[in-house]
C-alpha cells in the first residue's frame, strides 16, 4: 500500500498494515484519504460497495471446514463419527452506517 500511495501522490501517508486498522506507525492527511477516495471511487465494484445501504447474507461451513476444528479436539476419529459432522449455516444482515448515502 506504501508504494501504491505514492504512485496516486500520497506522499503524507504511511501504512504499518495491510487491513487498515488502527496501528501507531500509520498516518495520512485528509488531503490524502481525498486522493485514496477518489481513486478507489473509479473502480465500479468499489462504489457499488460503498452505495449500498444494507446487504443481506448467508454463509455456510463445509464438512471440511467443521472436521479441521474437530480434529482438534481430543479421541476425534473422523471415521467413526460421521454423525457429529453437521453442516452449520448462518446469515445476516449488514448496514451501511454511512450517513452521506441519504
Amino acid at each position: 500500500m506504501n508504494k501504491f500511495s505514492k504512485q496516486i501522490d500520497m506522499f503524507n501517508s504511511n501504512f504499518a498494515n495491510v487491513h487498515g486498522l488502527s496501528n501507531v506507525y500509520s498516518f495520512s492527511t485528509a488531503n490524502n484519504v481525498a486522493k485514496l477516495c477518489s481513486f478507489a471511487m473509479k473502480n465500479s465494484i468499489f462504489r457499488k460497495i460503498v452505495q449500498t445501504e444494507s446487504y443481506n447474507y448467508t454463509f455456510s461451513l463445509k464438512n471440511e471446514d467443521i472436521l479441521t476444528a474437530s480434529e482438534e479436539k481430543e479421541n476425534f476419529d473422523p471415521n467413526t463419527h460421521q454423525d457429529q459432522m453437521l453442516k452449520s449455516e448462518n446469515s445476516g444482515k449488514w448496514d451501511n452506517t454511512n450517513k452521506l448515502l441519504s
